[in-house]
């Protein structure tokens, strides 16, 4: 299994850990073991969203051929959230209030955890997360967790490394979204004025076309670009669109921009560097 999917199973591991300290259990209950999990399995990030139920279920098949837990298989009842807070706070509400599950996985994203926190911790319901990384949920909830470093550490190997390549101007094209705002305040923190500028640009999720706001930080003429979207579809028309206006750069991005399509596309069009690392290939 490769290293980037580890973390999901890891979620797995540490639900069946929660369900035996618990006692949810005990020898007098029978049938399946409930559990939720809210992802995104349409929309935008999709990707992340079929990945994680591929895992997850190939996880759960093996808690499951060994005995399940304490006799009881798991079942894990699916919600589609597409990583907005809307769909995830009607989601969990479904799961907890139809389905009665007292575990959760999820969401995929920050905004979504943000969001369906203060209904999970109402109904004592545990929570958790293997790639929500915003720092704002440090600390959030005695029944929140998560299995994967936050923005902060990511920010902080980036910025470190920028420094490191002597790069006085670095231009941020960040997504409007809880994540990669987390991101670009941990690398700036980071990052700060005496080591050099940055030029920032924030776009909506809806953006399709990015040759506009990548030709107006081209203008600034920075060290390098670090780009940081919410999705791999998002990355990849990024990095089209940068193909398309021929703009040869050194490259940082966060965690989502990977897999073998990006690594094919800057090989084809010859693009300088690409630094992931903070990134668990």
């Amino acid at each position: 299994m490769k290293k980037s999917t580890w973390w999901i199973v890891g979620v797995v591991v540490v639900v069946v850990i929660i369900l035996v300290i618990s006692g949810t259990t005990r020898s007098t209950e029978t049938g399946p073991i409930k559990i939720g999990m809210i992802t995104p399995l349409s929309g935008n990030v999709v990707a992340l969203g079929e990945l994680m139920k591929q895992v997850t279920d190939i996880a759960v098949s093996e808690v499951n051929d060994a005995g399940g837990v304490n006799g009881r298989p798991l079942s894990i009842l699916y919600e589609d959230d597409q990583c907005t807070p809307a769909k995830s706070v009607s989601a969990v509400q479904k799961l907890i209030d139809i389905d009665k599950v007292k575990i959760v996985i999820g969401s995929s994203c920050s905004g979504s955890v943000l969001s369906v926190l203060p209904i999970t911790d109402k109904d004592k319901v545990f929570l958790i997360s293997g790639s929500a990384t915003s720092p704002a949920l440090n600390n959030k909830s005695q029944m929140f967790v998560r299995t994967i470093a936050n923005d902060d550490t990511e920010g902080l190997v980036l910025a470190e490394m920028a420094i490191s390549k002597g790069w006085k101007k670095i231009g941020f094209l960040q997504e409007n979204s809880d994540y990669a705002l987390g991101l670009y305040n941990a690398f700036t923190k980071n990052y700060p004025e005496s080591v050099g500028t940055i030029i920032h640009e924030e776009y909506p999720e809806s953006t399709t076309d990015f040759r506009s706001v990548l030709t107006k930080i081209r203008a600034a003429k920075p060290d390098a670009l670090f780009i940081a979207p919410q999705s791999p579809a998002t990355s990849q028309r990024i990095l089209t669109n940068l193909a398309q206006l021929k703009w040869v750069v050194p490259l940082m991005a966060d965690h989502v921009v990977s897999g073998a399509w990006t690594i094919k596309h800057i090989l084809k069009h010859n693009m300088t560097l690409c630094i992931f690392c903070a990134m668990d290939w």
